[in-house]
């Protein structure tokens, strides 16, 4: 059986040194995938960025969004940066 978790980057003014530690952590204890969600109009921590700092700290865990407001931004922006995210992780 696989099963995600979220990531606590929702949380208005969450610190990074936690992020990055519920991930480490998640990582280690077997979790399939870590997920973030995006909001434009609320103090959470870019997505994409987001995993990509967390990629850093963990080994086998899968990232995912479960919300990626993509109409924001320019689409092969987008697509670079997922698939550089993909690659890089």
């Amino acid at each position: 059986m696989k099963v995600g978790i979220g990531l606590p980057a929702l949380i208005p003014n969450v610190p990074s040194e936690l992020v990055l530690a519920w991930a480490r952590r998640a990582d280690e204890c077997g979790f399939s995938s870590l997920a973030l969600i995006d909001r434009l109009v609320y103090p959470n921590y870019e997505p994409l960025i987001t995993l990509a700092a967390v990629s850093s700290v963990t080994k086998r865990t899968r990232l995912m969004t479960t919300i990626l407001i993509a109409p924001l931004g320019r689409p092969g922006v987008l697509a670079k940066q997922a698939s550089t995210l993909d690659r890089i992780s």
